[in-house]
């Protein structure tokens, strides 16, 4: 008879392995990066409480594999079968390009020293692939396609003319920054 074994996340947010009471399938678990503990609730399996919930999914996932090829029945939820999951959906729904920004704009802020602070300023500054050269190219395309689309609307994409020369007026402004930036909070 195949034992079965459920890996679940439990309300803490940690994930725990629970029935696998041989020596194989205790094995499997501890090779997927489950670390077992014995003690008066008997033999379990839990995740480290500081693995990222992606991680978290894939060590779940391939754990529930290997103990499937092992005949081992296995119940996961789909919250932590990436076999199940659905794609991940962006937090500013179809603003994807504002989701970006806004994973930059967290990262300058966890900047620890002027090295990452500089890496992450680069996301925006990098004069070919930029963030700001994006936009202004944006803008400036957008400006051309209204002309386009509609010679009478000269002032609408005049004034996205002027917003694309006001970007690169800012990348200007910011160019020659990496070394500064680098230099930032050094004794």
């Amino acid at each position: 008879m195949p034992t079965s074994i459920t890996i679940t996340s439990e309300f803490s947010g940690s994930v725990v392995a629970k029935g696998a009471t041989d020596d194989l399938s205790a094995q499997l678990l501890r090779h997927a990066g489950f670390k077992q503990i014995d003690d008066w609730h008997g033999r379990r399996h839990r995740l480290p409480t500081t693995t990222p919930l992606a991680d978290q999914v894939a060590i779940a996932s391939h754990a529930a594999e290997m103990l499937r090829a092992a005949r081992y029945d296995v119940t996961l939820p789909p919250s932590l079968d990436t076999a199940r999951m659905s794609p991940p959906v962006h937090a500013l729904g179809p603003y994807a390009a504002g989701a970006e920004l806004l994973s930059i704009t967290d990262q300058i802020r966890a900047a620890e020293d002027g090295a990452s602070l500089q890496r992450a300023v680069d996301h925006l500054l990098h004069p070919e692939h930029g963030a700001l050269e994006r936009v202004r190219e944006a803008l400036e395309a957008a400006g051309e396609q209204v002309n386009d689309l509609d010679d009478d609307a000269y002032a609408l994409a005049d004034r996205f003319g002027f917003a694309s020369e006001f970007v690169s007026s800012a990348q200007s402004e910011l160019v020659d920054s990496e070394a500064e930036l680098r230099r930032v909070g050094a004794a």
